[in-house]
């Protein structure tokens, strides 16, 4: 007797093993109908397929979603895609990060709820257009076989084409321009990002590098509005933040980062792994920089931008797809995204701080900046009878204004397209201008003459110097003169609502 109860109880108990089994695997989380067709191809060939490799060899879920499709939620990835995961995961650790470092790469995950709405979409079938926003490193300088090697953005974008949502021929566009943060690009994004643009990848943080005491508040200025202008864009994209590492002076990650928090956006950086590695003495200085930066300084080299890449792969699988999250944590996330408003000073903290005890008048309408760039459609051009001595010149990818001929005056015609406006000149700091200075000044306003300063004890940082204010919106001159040095360089005029 005791023996039947014993194997009944045996029975019991295995019974209830079955059901809980059942119950654990009965609920993966919704999937996403993946229908294998042709799409945009990244550029940059097989190395980028090589990257992928073992992602892009997972099965997909081939004619029996493409049957049924209308079977499939929009709202998390098939379990084939999140397959990729640990291959992912294996690429990160044969470069040495592991789980600590990896979790410090993502500076900020917000909710992903914008970047969860561009994957339903994907999922849905719908090509999305993707747009890289930079300076030189999202240009590839500093890669060893810069035409045929994949940036960062590429990386990202081949699998997100690829292996996460091949349904539809996505396309990618990387508007990159050398020695440019968000001081230019505050002023110039609707001169270059597409008006398709739906998932926007910026890259800032370098030429946003802090040059001065007050560097930071300007430039926690400059991202907020480039990132508000650009979430206000009629397509109303998705923004993916990103960071890199230098070798000599922190960036200008730190005041993005709060931007990053305002606006609920994520951002992903190479430099918290860096500094991860320096930290726990993983690898030495020498070592990184000989590892992961190469031919030009400050640079990443191929395996810089592969890292980087594979380290947004993983934050789109983990927080955006939720691969590594249960249902129930999907089915609990409510998230909004925040209005793109204008913020003031005191909303992003202590990086925001006003120093110089001004602030422009609120601005209650919305005003576009004008923008006059070297190298744009809308370039200034001197006044006939002046400009002796300045030439247009691409000088390792950046466009300037520039001239070696000392006291020789170059007027340029502007046009301001709102009352009120400051203008600014573009220009660069850099050892190797030698302390060269200008003097700019608005229309027939000589003696109101702004001293423009290059000197700086480093390589280049792009800045922007305030010339006055003009009244009356209309045709305006902007004049340089350089008084002191051998290369005075000017990358544009700009205007804006807003004081930097």
């Amino acid at each position: 007797m005791a023996r039947l109860l014993s194997l009944a109880l045996v029975g019991v108990i295995a019974l209830l093993l079955a059901l809980l089994s059942v119950m654990w695997t009965a609920d993966p989380g919704p999937a996403v109908a993946v229908v294998t067709t042709t799409t945009a191809a990244c550029d940059c060939g097989e190395r980028a397929d090589r990257m992928v490799a073992g992602v892009d060899s997972v099965p997909t879920a081939g004619a029996t979603a493409a049957a049924t499709p209308a079977a499939a939620s929009a709202t998390a990835p098939a379990s084939d895609t999140c397959a990729a995961l640990p291959d992912v995961l294996a690429k990160l650790a044969a470069f040495g990060v592991d789980r600590g470092a990896l979790a410090r790469s993502v500076v900020h995950a917000g909710s992903g709820i914008a970047l969860r709405r561009i994957a339903a979409r994907a999922a849905a079938g719908e090509a999305i257009h993707v747009v890289t926003v930079g300076g030189s490193i999202s240009g590839g300088a500093g890669m060893e076989y810069r035409d045929k090697s994949p940036r960062y953005c590429d990386t990202f974008f081949h699998w997100f084409a690829k292996t996460a949502f091949p349904q539809a021929p996505h396309s990618h566009q990387n508007i990159a321009r050398s020695a440019t943060g968000s001081n230019y690009w505050r002023f110039c994004y609707h001169h270059h990002v597409p008006a398709v643009a739906d998932l926007i990848i910026l890259d800032v943080t370098i030429n946003d590098v802090p040059y001065d005491v007050w560097a930071m508040p300007e430039h926690a200025r400059n991202q907020e509005a480039l990132v508000r202008r650009l979430l206000s864009l009629p397509t109303k994209p998705a923004l993916l933040l990103v960071g890199f590492p230098h070798m000599t002076y922190r960036t200008g990650q730190e005041s993005l980062h709060s931007i990053a928090v305002r606006y609920d956006l994520p951002l992903v950086s190479f430099r918290e792994v860096y500094q991860s590695w320096l930290f726990t003495g993983a690898y030495s200085a020498a070592q990184l920089e000989s590892k992961f930066y190469g031919i030009k300084y400050g640079h990443p080299r191929e395996s810089g931008h592969d890292l980087q890449g594979l380290l947004m792969i993983h934050y789109f699988l983990t927080s955006v797809l939720d691969c590594d999250k249960s249902a129930a944590y999907v089915a609990a996330l409510e998230a909004a995204l925040p209005p793109a408003v204008r913020l003031d000073e005191h909303s992003l903290g202590a990086t925001i701080d006003e120093p110089r005890g001004r602030r422009a008048k609120a601005q209650a309408e919305a005003v576009h900046p004008d923008c006059h760039a070297v190298g744009t459609r809308k370039q200034p051009q001197p006044l006939a009878g002046t400009g002796v001595g300045w030439t247009v010149e691409d000088i390792k990818s950046k466009m300037y204004w520039r001239t070696q001929t000392l006291g020789s005056v170059a007027t340029f015609g502007f046009q301001t397209s709102s009352p009120d406006m400051t203008v600014y000149i573009g220009g660069l700091k850099a050892d190797y201008l030698n302390g060269t200075r200008a003097e700019c000044w608005i229309d027939n306003a000589v003696a109101a003459n702004v001293t423009v300063d290059t000197k700086a004890d480093w390589w280049s940082v792009p800045v922007m110097t305030e010339i006055g204010v003009v009244p009356q919106p209309g045709n305006h001159n902007l004049s340089c003169v350089m008084v002191e040095g051998i290369d005075f360089r000017l990358t544009g005029i700009f205007a804006d609502r807003e004081v930097l």
